[in-house]
């Protein structure tokens, strides 16, 4: 059994203060890439006479290829749930970059989750999967949802949402990589500017481009923002994915959007740039 696992592009995501528990009130919009296959991995489940995981591919390097990745975290609940060992073989192709801010291994997990079921024959309905999913990390539902979703509370608590346009927009991978927790210590006060989103969305207001993170990940990492600097100078409203390192960049037009792509491959041809809304 061979699937297809995204990578997300959030458009929105704002802090509303620390919780009780010490983790952080979210309100978060975002949409699977299900289009752009460059930002997608391969994970291949096969049943099998012994147990076997790898995780290999271009984007494989810092992924644990042990029981702290997101993939066995989702296996052991479901052989939790069944009660049984399961007997497979899983072999993960990463595309998506490892701290990038596109829930790769979140996703990963949310594949492994809605597959076993499929793969065993004993279905599962998608509330449990999101009670599962919640589980293993605040990402992993909007997985399981796919398309475009809201995310409450901590981001785990999900729901679906029409589709937006993504428009003339790219994403690029500078190779930072950038730990969500190291973000999160960072945050030093509760008072964050104010969001509804509910009412922007009954309102039917056009949702506009937020990361509260953003100055956070620039305080672990300076370099994030001499990046940023960068995509502006070419046109586009940058914009960092989730905790980073990767960031987005929406243009004016199409014609900007290819201009800006031909000039970062001719100035930082070391830099990884991916086409996620131009026509193809």
């Amino acid at each position: 059994m061979l699937v297809s696992s995204p990578a997300k592009l959030n458009r929105y995501l704002a802090i509303k203060g620390k919780r009780s528990d010490g983790y952080h009130e979210v309100e978060l919009i975002s949409t699977t890439l299900d289009h752009v296959s460059q930002l997608s991995d391969d994970i291949e489940l096969v049943k099998s006479q012994d147990f076997d995981f790898i995780c290999e591919g271009p984007e494989s390097n810092g992924v644990p290829n042990n029981e702290d990745n997101l993939v066995l975290r989702a296996l052991r609940l479901i052989e939790q749930k069944w009660n049984t060992q399961l007997l497979i073989r899983i072999r993960v192709h990463k595309r998506i970059p490892h701290g990038a801010g596109l829930g790769g291994g979140s996703s990963n997990a949310a594949s492994v989750l809605r597959s076993l079921p499929i793969l065993f024959d004993r279905p599962m309905p998608e509330s449990e999967l999101l009670a599962m999913a919640s589980q293993i990390g605040s990402d992993v539902p909007l997985f399981i949802l796919g398309g475009t979703t809201l995310g409450l509370n901590k981001g785990e608590k999900v729901e679906r949402l029409p589709s937006f346009t993504i428009g003339p927009q790219i994403i690029v991978n500078t190779g930072l990589s950038i730990r969500t927790e190291e973000v999160y210590k960072c945050i030093n006060h509760d008072s964050f500017p104010p969001s509804s989103i509910k009412n922007l969305l009954m309102s039917g207001q056009s949702i506009p481009r937020r990361n509260d993170l953003a100055p956070f990940a620039y305080q672990v990492n300076s370099n994030l923002q001499k990046i940023a600097s960068v995509l502006s100078s070419t046109g586009g409203d940058a914009m960092l994915c989730g905790s980073g390192g990767c960031f987005s960049a929406l243009y004016a037009s199409d014609d900007a959007c290819r201009a800006a792509m031909h000039w970062l491959h001719e100035h930082k041809p070391h830099w990884k740039v991916y086409n996620i809304g131009l026509p193809r």
